[in-house]
């Protein structure tokens, strides 16, 4: 729901976006992404996105499992 409000605003600003947009070209690289699959994280997109936040946060962030 972010990304896509995200990208309506870039969208109503005139800033350019590719249609294919995914969180893990921008903030993360395929490497960094595959090292953390062989250390057990699940290749899903919700667990793959989650890491990208853990690893890009300034901050502990508040993360529970349920």
């Amino acid at each position: 729901m972010l990304i896509e409000r995200w990208t309506r605003n870039q969208v109503e600003r005139n800033i350019p976006t590719s249609k294919d947009y995914l969180l893990e070209r921008v903030l993360s690289d395929e490497n960094q992404i595959r090292e953390w699959q062989d250390s057990d994280l699940p290749a899903d997109k919700l667990s793959t996105e989650n890491g990208i936040l853990i690893y890009n946060c300034r901050r502990w962030p508040l993360i529970i499992d349920p």
